[in-house]
């Protein structure tokens, strides 16, 4: 597989993975709803510079660690617990629906969302110890290069998909009334609280 092959497979997988609806998706739709089009992108910042980090570990052998079940488990129940704040947090939103007092708060924390959404999923470890740890040893045959390769591919699908719903929503924010804020925060609330159960299940199954 050639260098282009590896950028153009890699963005196609990781933007059909990134349409999947997701803690995610949720958060940047809450986000971007009620601070702007700028959410996205730093919830993707903040995905990229995690997804790093982990291909580092990858790259140095740490891929059967991550298979680990106490691991695996930890990380599910960790990250659900973690999804049950962003629960809380998204219901308390709910009842403060002032713009302004809630854009600096919002703004703050769009990165560490993109953090928290991915961590707390145990199917992105999955993917990436599996799927992800296939292609890094596909483009380790291009060396440095190929692993950037890879990553720019990875993470420019994330970017384009998730500016793209940023960009929805904040754009139709001006045609949403209070009330309609305070049924997107409920509705993400309720969702983040779905997966928070389900990845503390997977977790203590793991366990």
């Amino acid at each position: 597989m050639t260098l282009v092959e590896i950028f153009f497979s890699s963005f196609i997988i990781a933007f059909t993975g990134a349409m999947m609806p997701g803690p995610m998706f949720t958060a940047t739709m809450l986000m971007s709803s009620k601070k702007g089009f700028i959410s996205g992108p730093l919830i993707v910042l903040g995905h990229g510079t995690l997804e790093l980090l982990l291909i580092i570990l990858l790259y140095l052998g740490f891929g059967s660690l991550l298979k680990d079940h106490i691991v695996m488990g930890s990380i599910g129940i960790i990250g659900g617990v973690a999804l049950l704040w962003m629960s809380y947090e998204a219901f308390k939103f709910s009842d403060n629906i002032s713009v302004q007092n809630d854009k600096k708060r919002l703004n703050n924390s769009a990165f560490f969302a993109g953090i928290i959404t991915s961590l707390s999923n145990p199917y992105w470890i999955i993917w990436w110890i599996t799927i992800g740890l296939s292609y890094i040893v596909l483009s380790f045959s291009y060396g440095l290069k190929g692993i950037i390769t890879f990553y720019t591919g990875h993470i420019l699908a994330d970017l384009v998909w998730y500016s793209v719903v940023a960009f929805s929503f904040s754009f139709m924010k001006r045609f949403i009334t209070s009330r309609g804020f305070k049924v997107i925060a409920v509705v993400s609330g309720i969702i983040f609280m779905v997966f928070s159960i389900y990845f503390i299940w997977f977790g203590t199954k793991q366990l």
